[in-house]
């Protein structure tokens, strides 16, 4: 049987298993967006994927709220993938089990757009650091963002062009930092190195009467380039 009879024939068998058994061993997949996972999004293609037989089991796309059911039933091993092949979406994969409790499996996606995505951390500990300012030099209209909790900044805009850009990382107490990136027009760019910033120590000087405290000032430096 060819490629293509087989899985007409098991999306066949899958919605008749599915009219037989209803609901009571439905699983479904939720389909999110990347930027507010609280917004469900209608109208996702995507597929369920057998990763042991590396076939496609069946396809469809998510429902008015974002939803996107089916039966256990049809899944023949225990595990499966869901893949998000929709052509205005960056393709993403999701790895799931069917014997999951809650019986939804939470998607991700993110509209096809220029992005640049990076991390900032300390530079003496290694550690991230949240809540940098992150900005892009020259701007051309690119809003500013801040590192999250892991200090992952992630830059999206339609304002990019294919040139080089200065992405530079602010926040008190740290010397301002900074690397370089020239994005791929609508693309995901993962840049290798993070931004590296240094604490401000406290510089001393001796003034009549006791120690005069005063913090060191340095211009922002660029990075390495990405």
């Amino acid at each position: 049987m060819g490629c293509r009879s087989k899985i007409f024939a098991r999306a066949i068998c899958t919605a008749f298993m599915i009219s037989l058994i209803g609901c009571s061993s439905g699983l479904t997949v939720v389909v999110v967006d990347e930027d507010n996972l609280e917004q469900r999004m209608p109208g996702v293609a995507l597929t369920i994927w057998d990763p042991y037989e590396e076939e496609s089991l069946f396809s469809g796309v998510t429902d008015a709220g974002g939803e996107y059911a089916f039966d256990k039933a049809a899944i023949p091993n225990d595990t499966f993938q869901v893949i998000i092949d929709d052509e205005k979406f960056f393709e993403s994969r999701l790895g799931a089990n069917i014997n999951n409790k809650a019986g939804e499996f939470f998607v991700p996606v993110s509209t096809k757009i220029t992005t640049i995505r990076g991390y900032v951390i300390d530079d003496l500990s290694q550690f991230p650091i949240p809540e940098c300012e992150i900005t892009v030099t020259p701007d051309e209209g690119i809003r500013p963002v801040r590192t999250d909790p892991n200090g992952r900044y992630i830059i999206k805009s339609d304002q990019f062009k294919k040139k080089r850009y200065v992405i530079q990382a602010r926040i008190s107490n740290y010397d301002p930092g900074a690397t370089n990136a020239t994005p791929r027009l609508n693309e995901r760019e993962d840049l290798e190195n993070p931004i590296r910033l240094t604490p401000i120590l406290a510089d001393t000087s001796v003034i009549e009467g006791g120690l005069q405290i005063r913090p060191s000032i340095n211009e922002p430096t660029t990075g390495q380039e990405n």
